[in-house]
């Protein structure tokens, strides 16, 4: 987080499960139980309270404005809606960050999104490219399909206009970095939560060899670093392989069919992974199948995660 920058921060609990939003994004959650204290409820500051006064201490250092309290569990399209009403945003894009590849989908949330939307990307004022397809999934959410293969790395603005002329623009909302070779689909920071899918969509080209991995990750705050995960790959409707297990996995198939394909992920409880679709044609000099399996497995990547807490 950046000094001097607002924020939109809300952490909800729905009796098992703590969640940490900022702005819009999920950033850390946890399963875990509360204790219920007769002590007033204090925003901004830590300690311990005494029997006749309370000791404050650990101040927040920063400004707390606007600050609400439920009494329910809000949902994550709740939180959404929230930040959009609280932020200058008109709109707001997820993924943040997608890659160069053919068949790229993103979501666009916002208010009165209609038929017939289109959605450009720009950088600097200028056009890069159109989506080639825009569903209206509802009044609140389209889903945009680019073809990246071709445009140039970095941010871009993406710009929505309705049928009508009106234009909104948000700039830096979509950034395109490219994969490593071989690598056709890459997430390396998913969140699952007890018993809600997660479902990623990606094109397989012709290949010898597909892999798809989910190497699980302990995030701070989290002991789950094994976690019971069940992954489902599907094509035109028809699940074409699978794996569960509280470890490591890994799908494996021969000479898959080229074409797009669905893969949905489920967990019993709260964990953190990466998640990959490699291509490989041909395997390195002297290595076996069981070779390849092990060093994907071992390609973990260490990327920086911070945690923020805070004490109510």
């Amino acid at each position: 987080m950046e000094p001097g920058v607002w924020y939109f921060i809300a952490g909800t609990f729905d009796g098992n499960e703590k969640r940490l939003y900022i702005d819009d994004s999920l950033v850390g959650m946890s399963s875990t139980t509360v204790v219920h204290s007769p002590n007033d409820l204090t925003i901004g500051c830590g300690g311990q309270f005494g029997s006749h006064y309370p000791q404050f201490g650990d101040f927040f250092k920063g400004t707390i404005d606007d600050i609400t309290i439920y009494n329910q569990s809000l949902t994550s399209d709740e939180i959404r809606n929230l930040y959009l009403q609280t932020s200058n945003r008109s709109f707001i894009v997820s993924p943040r960050t997608v890659t160069n590849t053919f068949h790229v989908k993103i979501q666009i949330y916002g208010k009165n999104l209609t038929e017939g939307i289109q959605v450009n990307l720009e950088r600097d004022g200028s056009f890069i490219t159109a989506a080639e397809q825009v569903f209206r999934s509802s009044s609140t959410m389209l889903v945009a399909t680019f073809n990246l293969s071709s445009i140039p790395l970095g941010e871009c603005d993406v710009t929505i206009q309705w049928p009508d002329g009106t234009r909104h623009s948000s700039p830096g909302a979509l950034s395109i970095k490219s994969l490593p070779e071989g690598v056709i689909f890459e997430n390396t920071n998913i969140k699952m939560s007890a018993g809600t899918p997660q479902t990623f969509t990606f094109t397989v080209p012709e290949t010898q060899n597909l892999f798809v991995t989910l190497q699980k990750v302990q995030y701070p705050g989290d002991p789950h670093w094994s976690w019971d995960g069940r992954l489902a790959l599907v094509q035109d409707d028809t699940e074409v392989a699978n794996s569960h297990s509280n470890q490591d996995q890994i799908i494996h198939l021969v000479n898959p069919e080229p074409g797009e394909y669905n893969l949905t992920a489920t967990s019993d409880l709260t964990g953190s992974g990466i998640l990959k679709a490699v291509s490989y044609t041909h395997l390195r000099a002297h290595e076996t199948v069981l070779d390849l399996v092990c060093r994907l497995l071992l390609e973990k990547k260490k990327d920086t995660q911070i945690t923020i807490t805070a004490n109510l």
